[in-house]
Formats: structure tokens, C-alpha cells, sequence
């Protein structure tokens, strides 16, 4: 079989959308593992998301960040938190990263917030001051 120039493969956005978010879901659960057994695999799903990012693949971190509401993603679900102040509204889980390539979003993130409720702070016994 020869393969020439013309003869060039095409992957269609969407599915090369889903790729890149498996790579990284697979990224995220195995980093932690520490057991011997994953090295290869831990080794092998590095080696392609080096390679996704040496194509202009780059996922943008949102978990733990303060949500702004025009951030490039979709909130799929919104979690109370009594001990977080009120207004202050935290990204808990990402289900999808934001992708981008070359800086150009492809992939909406969809995340999961933890929304605040405490009112105010509660004030110390001694009024904050120090005896």
C-alpha cells in the first residue's frame, strides 16, 4: 500500500474533541497513582498528551478557581456550601476541560460549582483582638 501526499487522514472536530478529553480524564485518574503496575500506562498517557499539546492542545485548569460568569463553560450542576461566604462561588469538578488550540477555544468546560451561603463571617470570643 502506498500512501502519498493526497492520501491524508481527517478526524472530524468532534471526535477530536472527545479524544482529547479522554486523554485527559485518563491523565487526571491515573497522575495519582503511585502503584508500580501504572507506570507504563501512567507513561503512555503523558507520552500522548505531550503529543496533543506539541499540536497546540492546551487544557485550561479550572478546578478550585472562582467562577466568573463569563468563563468559557457550562455549569451542569451547582453544589451549597454553608462554611463558603456568600457571593463566592468556587469551580469543585470539571467534567470537561476547557480546550483550547492555539489559544482558540474548542471545547466549552462543564463544571460543577460550589456556591457560598455563609452570610458573614462569624466573629471570635474576643472580638478578633489579641489580650
Amino acid at each position: 500500500m502506498n500512501i502519498t501526499h493526497e492520501d491524508t487522514v481527517e478526524i472530524e472536530k468532534k471526535d477530536f474533541i472527545k479524544f482529547a478529553i479522554e486523554v485527559w480524564r485518563l491523565r487526571n485518574y491515573i497522575e495519582p497513582i503511585q502503584d508500580k503496575k501504572f507506570t507504563i500506562i501512567r507513561h503512555s498517557i503523558l507520552n500522548v498528551f505531550s503529543l496533543l499539546e506539541k499540536e497546540g492542545i492546551s487544557f485550561v485548569e479550572l478546578k478550585n478557581q472562582i467562577y466568573d460568569a463569563g468563563m468559557a463553560v457550562e455549569v451542569i450542576d451547582i453544589e451549597e456550601n454553608p462554611q463558603r461566604l456568600k457571593g463566592v462561588n468556587v469551580i469543585k469538578e470539571v467534567f470537561e476541560p476547557l480546550i483550547l488550540l492555539n489559544g482558540q477555544i474548542i471545547n466549552q468546560g462543564r463544571v460543577i460549582l460550589e456556591k457560598g451561603m455563609l452570610e458573614e463571617l462569624p466573629m471570635s470570643v474576643n472580638g478578633g483582638m489579641n489580650d
